[in-house]
């Protein structure tokens, strides 16, 4: 009988140490997981991207009845002295939108912190509809670049909208012209 229980206590002893050991385990892979995602939330941060025709454009104040309508491909951010591609990318598909007065929404995406100071903005077509007609917009080139004025900060855990003004649209000899020197800023 004293072997029996010499050999229960043993067993009961090592399975309390395996518990510790387990729990001991848990408790570690809860820390880690919960490392890994502070750090996620620390070192990124939330970017939200509008674009909008402000008063006083030509094109869209003078008529009630002209459209304008960007096809967006792409949307990227330049970080500040990034190591590698400073190139953040913030979108890669196709959104198409009408220009209004109000904010309109483009994209939005979680980038890592840092100061970022120039928006990339791909766009395929320009279109305008006049009285129900489509016409083409003429853009000098599908691509603008955008400083961000007083640049972009973001610290881990934000949430930031970026705004893009399109005030270079107007009419010239008979076209809609869509001027590449546009603006953008953070609004607060």
């Amino acid at each position: 009988m004293r072997f029996g229980i010499y050999n229960l206590l043993f067993v009961c002893t090592r399975i309390r140490a395996m518990n510790k050991v387990l729990v001991a385990i848990g408790v570690a892979l809860i820390l880690v997981v919960i490392a890994y995602f502070a750090y996620g939330y620390l070192s990124s941060g939330q970017v939200n991207v509008y674009i909008q025709d402000p008063e006083g454009n030509q094109a869209a104040s003078n008529s009630s009845y002209v459209r304008i309508y960007l096809t967006v491909t792409s949307i990227m951010l330049h970080k500040e002295n990034a190591t590698g591609n400073p190139w953040v990318t913030i979108s890669n598909g196709t959104e198409t939108v009408l220009l209004s007065g109000s904010p309109t929404f483009l994209a939005s995406a979680k980038i890592p912190a840092g100061t970022y100071n120039e928006v990339r903005l791909v766009v395929s077509s320009a279109k305008v509809e006049i009285g129900g007609v489509n016409v083409s917009a003429t853009l000098p080139s599908a691509v603008l670049k955008i400083p961000i004025v007083g640049s972009l900060k973001l610290s881990g855990g934000s949430n930031v909208n970026l705004i893009i003004e399109l005030p270079g649209v107007h009419y010239a000899n008979g076209e809609i012209i869509i001027n590449p020197a546009t603006v953008a800023y953070v609004q607060s």
